[in-house]
């Protein structure tokens, strides 16, 4: 459409699920999560299928450096540096950071452990973050509705693994058990929690489930 331009967030915080300590939970990696590794932050910006197979995250993973910059993010943020992804309110301070897509690295899977997380994106954030990536990389404007009906299915589930990680009994198998259960049925489970119309259904199955352990 004519009319659609790079989206800007109505305020810092509809961009976050998670940020401190808050984001260290028991949650399957996704994209737009933040990692401080050795004092540097980086964030992934892979779609999370191709983050992992199964639960298994691959031995190297897609990041860009999040650094912090002097400016504030523009009012409208299609005149904001398309070669950057504003993260403001990130730490809960006064400075400003972004995802800076000319700084990107494959990173050991290993180094991005769920203690060194310090952020995960609301399904919004995830969309704005993958409208600029794509953007940057091809100037094709994708907009976000497009993109959350990729990501519905995938959050869905990486917020169902964190519901399950808290409620099963067995936490040294628990990502494991989690894996097996949504790729089971015919559909399965994981393709139906894509699905708006199952998605809740999954929801209201896995709680039951895990309620008779």
């Amino acid at each position: 459409m004519a009319d659609e331009e790079l989206e800007t967030p109505k305020d810092s915080e509809s961009l976050y699920a998670y940020k401190g300590d808050d984001a260290t939970l028991e949650r399957a990696h996704f994209t737009g999560d933040v990692f401080d590794v050795d004092g540097a932050f980086q964030i992934l910006v892979q779609h999370p299928c191709a983050l992992r197979r199964g639960m298994t995250l691959h031995p190297k993973l897609l990041t860009a450096q999040v650094r912090e910059v002097s400016e504030k993010p523009r009012t409208e943020w299609k005149n904001h540096r398309l070669t950057e992804m504003p993260l403001p309110g990130l730490r809960d301070d006064s400075k400003h950071y972004v995802a800076d897509f000319d700084l990107l690295s494959t990173m050991p899977s290993e180094s991005l452990k769920t203690s060194a997380r310090i952020a995960v994106l609301s399904q919004f954030g995830v969309n704005v973050l993958s409208q600029r990536w794509v953007y940057h990389n091809s100037r094709v404007l994708v907009p976000t509705r497009t993109f959350d009906l990729q990501t519905f299915g995938p959050y869905n589930e990486a917020e169902l693994s964190e519901e399950w990680a808290i409620m099963h009994p067995d936490k040294n198998n628990s990502a494991k058990l989690f894996d097996e259960w949504i790729r089971d049925g015919q559909p399965s489970r994981q393709s139906l929690l894509a699905d708006q119309q199952t998605a809740s259904a999954v929801r209201r199955e896995m709680r039951q489930h895990l309620n008779a352990l």
